[in-house]
């Protein structure tokens, strides 16, 4: 009786040890590493990559140690080595890196569970590799990112640059996690908190600020981008179509294309993915053709600008898309694709919507 009773405490006590494991075994088979493998790009190059560290000295930054603005942009761009096209890569270390330490700081868990849900995740991007001659220039895209984000838009980019664009993706600091000449660089503490406190005024007060820092940092973009092409040294030594820059941002990235675009002529075209803003009503009609890739409500704000300017514009709203799909958000594995409101039909085939129209649309305007 006495060994009966015991054997009934044990299981007591260990069964919830045995439930721990199995779900702790079952989380890490079904969601390390949370994403989904990214498809092969569609198009007909294999990608390179190249990561720059670039300081404006004409810009203070009181924030950091140099006392000037300081930014990284990594481009995507056709390469040479097309035998290479389905190979795998590690999926941006520095910017997974720099992810962990910021995901760290905001839900402390124990280091190996960052560890394994974002490791083992892997692209189609090969790190300096050759670049293409098939052509004797490459259209150039800019790319902006959301606010307050960790920068993960890898497939859609890299995909991009597949079909002969050299995609530059701007990292804007303070406003994204991002790795900086190998250091975390968060996000704005003053952000943070507003983001954290759903303060919608000291949001929309922090965005129209970081709204000029961006534009200018374009223009910085756009001015290294003229010596890149102007240097025998450079990868992109008389690679750069200067005459045909287009512009896709998502989020805040995307009002701020949306506003650049409408008020400089060396925007040929640009993409506004999903991203609210009020700005461009002020004119009456654009200084370059534009398309709004919205998510499949849309917003209202936006459908009252497109009937102003419907001439040089091109709305249209993404079935099945939420805000998440348009990042690499849409490669989350479930139960987390369906936690972010990441889309409500098949993810991938809402991705390959998503691409369509950012190719075809530059296709048109830029080749």
């Amino acid at each position: 009786m006495i060994l009966k009773q015991k054997n009934i405490f044990l299981k007591i006590i260990i069964t919830p040890f045995i439930l721990i494991a199995i779900a702790i075994a079952a989380s890490k088979f079904l969601l390390c590493p949370v994403y989904k493998q990214s498809p092969v790009p569609s198009g007909q190059y294999a990608v390179g990559t190249k990561l720059f560290h670039l300081t404006d000295q004409a810009r203070n930054e009181s924030r950091l140690e140099s006392g000037k603005r300081e930014i990284n942009i990594k481009c995507y761009y056709p390469s040479n080595n097309i035998e290479n096209k389905t190979k795998l890569y590690p999926y941006y270390p520095e910017q997974l890196k720099s992810n962990k330490q910021s995901y760290a700081k905001t839900i402390p868990l124990p280091a190996f569970v960052y560890n394994c849900l974002l490791d083992n995740i892997y692209s189609h991007s090969e790190p300096n590799a050759p670049i293409s001659n098939t052509r004797e220039q490459y259209p150039i895209i800019i790319f902006l990112p959301g606010i307050s984000s960790e920068s993960m838009y890898e497939s859609y980019l890299e995909d991009v640059a597949s079909n002969g664009y050299i995609v530059v993706a701007i990292e804007p600091t303070f406003d994204t996690v991002i790795n900086l000449a190998g250091k975390t660089i968060g996000i704005d503490e003053g952000l943070k908190k507003a983001v954290k406190n759903n303060n919608r005024d000291e949001i929309y007060k922090y965005r129209k600020n970081a709204h000029k820092v961006w534009i200018e940092d374009i223009n910085f973009a756009i001015e290294q981008l003229k010596k890149f092409e102007n240097d025998p040294a450079s990868i992109f030594y008389k690679k750069l179509d200067l005459n045909n820059i287009g512009f896709l941002g998502h989020s805040h990235g995307g009002a701020v294309v949306t506003e650049f675009c409408d008020k400089n002529s060396i925007c040929k075209a640009g993409i506004n993915m999903d991203g609210w803003t009020k700005t461009a009503n002020e004119s009456k009609e654009y200084k370059s053709n534009l398309m709004f890739l919205l998510n499949e409500e849309g917003y209202d704000f936006i459908d009252e600008i497109y009937k102003n300017h419907n001439q040089q514009a091109t709305l249209i709203k993404i079935p099945g898309s939420q805000h998440g799909a348009f990042s690499d958000g849409v490669l989350l594995k479930e139960p987390l694709h369906t936690i972010f409101k990441v889309t409500t039909k098949n993810p991938e085939e809402v991705r390959k919507v998503i691409l369509n129209h950012v190719i075809t649309f530059f296709d048109k305007w830029l080749k």
